[in-house]
């Protein structure tokens, strides 16, 4: 019986949602009637795009077969990284190319290169930060992020851009992250709480933390 319960728990907690964690991002749609189903995988078609699309299983090998698409389709779980100096960084880039034929641009060259600094070490903090938390077990309602392993760029709720289905927004690739970045999972049944370690054999939803009203992807 020792044995059996040891055999138990070792299943179990090998099935902890984890920092580092390499998962595939799949999708199950359910109308509420349920007369129509659906599922598929979340799949950057374009890497200039950064658009995500939702390809149904049954059209993965159409699209090329399922190694390729798959392999696009990992996403590496991540704690919640800060990218202040480095968005400032590149709209201080933007602004000084606009500006290039003015020849009064000492200040702002120098203010680039200070910026440029504080966004690389904002950048190696954060390296340090996820290999501190590398194989830390997430929580219920605990912030993460999601790095798609092909493009090193991070899944994204877009603020900026209308979606084309009512009442929804997309979800794109950046490569900076911040607040439209960070998700949390949530338990789908009361009997699991906010705080507790997540199983892979849960059911949950995640949840985008940047917006005023909640919605679930």
């Amino acid at each position: 019986k020792n044995q059996i319960a040891k055999n138990k728990m070792s299943i179990k907690y090998s099935n902890l949602v984890r920092i580092g964690d390499v998962v595939l991002m799949r999708y199950n749609y359910k109308s509420k009637d349920n007369s129509e189903t659906n599922e598929g995988i979340l799949y950057p078609e374009k890497v200039i795009s950064k658009q995500i699309f939702c390809i149904p299983m049954n059209k993965i090998e159409e699209l090329g077969g399922g190694k390729n698409i798959f392999k696009r389709s990992l996403f590496r779980i991540e704690n919640p990284q800060s990218c202040i100096f480095q968005y400032q960084y590149e709209n201080a880039k933007k602004i000084l190319k606009d500006k290039k034929n003015d020849k009064l641009l000492t200040k702002e060259e120098e203010s680039v290169k200070e910026l440029c600094l504080l966004a690389n070490e904002e950048k190696k903090g954060n390296e340090s930060e996820f290999q501190l938390n590398y194989n830390n077990e997430v929580a219920y309602g605990q912030m993460i992020q999601f790095r798609n392993v092909f493009t090193n760029e991070l899944l994204v709720v877009d603020m900026a851009n209308i979606s084309k289905e009512i009442g929804c927004l997309d979800v794109v690739l950046n490569p900076l992250g911040g607040q439209t970045a960070w998700f949390k999972l949530i338990p789908s049944h009361k009997i699991r709480n906010q705080g507790e370690c997540i199983s892979y054999l849960d059911d949950f939803y995640i949840l985008p933390t940047g917006l005023e009203t909640e919605s679930f992807m």
